[in-house]
């Protein structure tokens, strides 16, 4: 399967798809920190989803968050996780 270059904006365009919660966790990813107080905050989020918690209003990830000098940054790969048989 022929892949294409990666960009953030490409990145950005795909988070869209996905759930708010989870846009809202690549916006805290491409800030450069991800600590135990975000992690209980998109837990409370990806809850709401289902209505399970009450939640923090999610913010998605945009072009304006895309780290400065992206350009030397690594590849990154997103793949499908192991798994167990």
């Amino acid at each position: 399967m022929p892949s294409s270059p990666f960009t953030f904006e490409s990145l950005i365009q795909w988070s869209e798809q996905r759930l708010s919660w989870q846009q809202d966790a690549l916006r805290r990813v491409l800030a450069g920190r991800l600590n135990e107080s975000d992690v209980s905050d998109l837990a409370a989020m990806a809850k709401a989803e289902y209505g399970l918690a009450t939640s923090i209003r999610p913010s998605p990830a945009t072009t304006g968050h895309i780290p400065s000098g992206s350009i030397s940054s690594p590849p990154v790969a997103i793949t499908p996780g192991i798994q167990s048989p």
